[in-house]
């Protein structure tokens, strides 16, 4: 509870300061004095409590735990005014002091006077050596935090000042190279680039689609000649086909004064014995069709 690596560090201007101590004693006068000169805008929050006797440890320790949860809290005194050793004795309770080290919120020990000493100022945050003295460490001075305010306000101003001046230096010299580099003529040097690549490319396009149109005119032409021939072969062997069917054509032989007789199913009747059973006939000559009915002798 005494390591100093454990100790929180106090907020440059605390929200809200909570003050545990007696309401009746001088402690408090005295803190709510220093605070009134030195930050009268920071909220105080009293929570009252004995700070001698019996009792006086534990109710400190309620009063520590309910001041913790206070909304907006940063800072937390501890206080009591001077006395005999037996009256600041409760600043060495173990309870109290397991609180205080457990405590969320910075504790400030401001306990008795400069040589009075307790568990109390070793377990706490910061240890001041009087009431008056915790506050002072907790409030800080308007006017202080003023002048500090005025003098980063100048220092801020000076270096953006500075910074201001670098940078229109910085832009003359970019505007004098940039004039230099005459962009409007560069912008017309690229147009030109730019249309004289288009009038090549609408060339090259053109040629190219002349030569593949020509391409394809003499594919179709090739593809027509070669149509014809094979059309004219087709149809010579067709015709050729055509005049060898109609040689061995039996109906060819009809011309010669030739008949073909058929039997009433439309078989071909090759023998006199067969012609003689049929009932009847067709037969057919060159110019026609002609139908047989056999009559019998009765």
């Amino acid at each position: 509870m005494f390591d100093p690596g454990r100790k929180k560090l106090l907020p440059q201007v605390p929200r809200k300061v909570a003050v545990i101590t007696s309401a009746s004693g001088a402690a408090l006068h005295d803190i709510l004095n220093v605070s009134r000169l030195r930050s009268p805008e920071i909220p105080i929050v009293i929570v009252p409590s004995s700070v001698q006797g019996d009792q006086a440890a534990s109710e400190l320790a309620a009063a520590l735990h309910e001041a913790e949860q206070l909304e907006n809290v940063d800072v937390i005194i501890l206080a009591r005014g001077g006395g005999a050793v037996e009256d600041l004795w409760c600043f060495n309770d173990e309870q109290l002091a397991r609180a205080v080290a457990a405590c969320p919120v910075a504790v400030v020990s401001g306990v008795g006077h400069e040589v009075d000493q307790t568990i109390i100022d070793f377990v706490a945050d910061v240890r001041a050596s009087t009431p008056s003295n915790a506050a002072e460490i907790v409030f800080p001075d308007r006017k202080e935090l003023l002048s500090r305010i005025n003098l980063v306000k100048s220092t801020l101003s000076h270096a953006v000042n500075e910074r201001i001046q670098q940078m229109l230096i910085y832009i003359h010299d970019e505007q004098k190279a940039l004039l230099k580099l005459n962009p409007e003529e560069k912008i017309h040097q690229l147009l030109d680039e730019t249309h004289q690549s288009a009038h090549r490319l609408y060339q090259v396009m053109t040629t190219a689609l002349q030569f593949r149109r020509e391409e394809l005119q003499a594919c179709s032409y090739r593809m027509n000649s070669a149509m014809d021939v094979l059309l004219s072969r087709q149809s010579a062997q067709l015709e050729a086909l055509n005049g060898r069917l109609q040689a061995v054509s039996p109906l060819k032989v009809l011309d010669r004064g030739y008949a073909i007789v058929y039997d009433e199913n439309g078989r071909m009747i090759y023998s006199a014995d067969k012609a003689g059973s049929a009932l009847k006939m067709h037969i057919r000559f060159r110019d026609g069709l002609v139908t047989v009915i056999r009559k019998d002798d009765d």
